[in-house]
């Protein structure tokens, strides 16, 4: 027979600030715009709920509660939006353009590379001796 789960305690705070706070009495900073669970127990293994109670009532807590909030319940996720699925609903597809595009061809640039290669070993040679070719 398990055992019923226990819940866990929290104790959650959240950096409203744009800067990171460092609260010294805890030892810990927070980055901006961050909430995170200070009685987790696998991350802020040091800390304790006196610790906690005497920082949020004259302690670091207390000082720096203009960028430091105490939240009483866990940040919620985002919901997700959904789009409600019409049976009827028509989707737009892919059609083909309207637009004719025509691909103009030139004779003169259907050379074989046989043909080509002879048209321009003169040209290659010339350019090989360069300056040496006159004398």
């Amino acid at each position: 027979m398990k055992t019923p789960v226990q819940p866990t305690k929290e104790f959650w705070i959240t950096n409203i600030s744009n800067k990171a706070i460092s609260l010294a009495d805890l030892g810990i900073h927070i980055y901006p715009m961050r909430s995170i669970n200070l009685l987790d127990k696998n991350h802020y293994k040091h800390i304790t709920e006196e610790q906690l109670t005497k920082s949020a009532s004259s302690g670091s807590l207390f000082a720096k509660n203009k960028y430091v909030v105490v939240r009483k319940f866990a940040p919620g996720t985002p919901m997700k939006t959904y789009i409600p699925l019409q049976e009827n609903a028509t989707f737009p597809t892919r059609q083909r353009s309207v637009i004719d595009f025509e691909k103009p061809v030139y004779d003169e640039l259907n050379v074989s590379d046989e043909e080509y290669a002879e048209e321009n070993a003169e040209i290659a040679e010339e350019s090989h001796l360069g300056k040496w070719n006159n004398q």
